[in-house]
């Protein structure tokens, strides 16, 4: 009888298919088309609760009060773009609202980028703000001639373009050289743009050329103008095997501004980085960087600085100085493992983040743990431990831990 019951469904199953009713498999062709706009964006909730190392040299410059244990913010990224017939539009905003215990809130509003360009063949022309994202390495890019510094602590996240003019001229061809591309670039630095890319207003250009040979990413850039020394680099990029791949970036800069205890030099220096980063067969990837700078502080140069902030007489000086930047001295070392879905656990990556001063045997690790369990959302937790004695980077920094938990939303 069960069979019989079965055999009916099937046959009014396929009695009412629309195979049987030709031209019932219609297609919204405008949902497979692409679309001439686009528009996307993320909320981000973080809160920081510090642990403050009030012995150290940083905290006696930057927090002579007594600072707040903790503050969160609310970050809203809004990206909008239009293409259509070689003509493109797009804009990326931030607006970002931070809060302490005290009171002090501060609010921001910033274009991260926003830019026109027209594509025709294998050239194209762009002009506004933009980020040229130059460099192979993943926490350091001394070749990133036009780019901010990354974050170390989050080296993923978008950073604010510069304005700009590019050119691309891109070939391709059938033999071991594949690809070549070059980009020139043209801005300018004044008192209402790119500040930070010179120390004198003038107009400014950079170039890069791109090959991609023998199945190798290879860079080699130039920056030059009235605004700063020349710069040269170089960067490539291969997979030796399928999981596992190097990097490696070169620059050289040309009369460089250091800041001393007691006044400047102008030298020549040269930066360089050597990394790699390999997936097992258990889906845990390593990512290692070494770093060096022949332009960074020394520690003799260090030690001289701690004994000037013992004795501060001008802290704000000393504290916006480039001693209390990230990674002031020659050599790094950084770590970085994670692992996907350890145990089974759905929707779990833990990791774990080694960024080591080389010169001095201090450090800052941070363990972390993402969940996305929830679709176009993500749970953060990550602690910072930093370690090191006195006269130590790591050991004087403002503080010596950091618990940090972030929630994104993606839409």
């Amino acid at each position: 009888m069960t069979k019989y019951i079965k055999g009916g469904a099937f046959l009014l199953c396929l009695f009412f298919s629309p195979a049987l009713f030709g031209g019932e498999y219609d297609f919204d062709m405008s949902e497979i088309e692409k679309k001439p706009y686009s528009f996307d964006g993320s909320i981000e909730l973080l809160s920081n609760i510090y642990g403050y190392d009030r012995d150290s040299a940083f905290f006696r410059l930057k927090y002579p009060e007594k600072p707040e244990k903790y503050d969160y913010s609310a970050d809203l990224r809004l990206n909008g773009g239009y293409e259509a017939n070689g003509f493109r539009y797009v804009v990326k905003t931030s607006t970002k609202h931070t809060s302490q215990p005290d009171g002090d809130d501060n609010s921001e509003f910033t274009f991260m980028e926003q830019y026109a360009g027209y594509s025709s063949g294998n050239f194209s022309l762009t002009a506004g703000k933009m980020t040229m994202k130059w460099g192979k390495g993943y926490a350091f890019n001394p070749a990133a001639f036009l780019d901010r510094p990354k974050n170390i602590d989050s080296p993923e996240d978008a950073m604010e373009g510069y304005q700009l003019v590019a050119a691309d001229y891109t070939r391709s061809f059938s033999g071991s050289l594949k690809t070549v591309s070059y980009t020139q670039t043209a801005y300018a630095v004044n008192d209402d743009m790119n500040q930070t890319l010179g120390t004198d207003n003038g107009l400014n250009h950079a170039g890069k050329l791109y090959l991609l040979l023998n199945d190798t990413d290879i860079d080699l850039m130039y920056s030059a103008g009235e605004s700063r020394g020349r710069r040269f680099g170089m960067d490539f990029s291969k997979n030796i095997l399928t999981n596992l791949e190097i990097h490696g970036e070169y620059a050289q800069y040309k009369d460089v501004r250091r800041q001393l205890i007691n006044g400047y030099e102008t030298t020549d220096t040269s930066n360089w980085l050597i990394g790699a980063r390999y997936l097992t067969e258990s889906d845990v990837t390593y990512i290692i960087e070494y770093f060096r700078k022949s332009g960074g502080y020394t520690q003799d140069e260090m030690d001289r600085f701690y004994q000037a902030a013992e004795n501060a007489g001008n802290p704000d000086m000393l504290a916006n100085s480039p001693y209390t930047r990230n990674n002031p001295m020659r050599s790094y070392v950084y770590l970085r493992a994670s692992v996907k879905e350890p145990f089974d656990i759905l929707y779990f990556t833990p990791a774990l983040t080694m960024t080591a001063n080389a010169e001095d045997g201090s450090f800052s690790l941070a363990p972390e743990a993402v969940w996305t369990g929830i679709t176009n959302a993500e749970f953060k937790l990550k602690i910072y431990l930093l370690s090191g004695g006195d006269n130590t980077e790591f050991g004087e920094k403002v503080m010596d831990r950091r618990l940090e938990a972030r929630f994104k939303y993606y839409f």
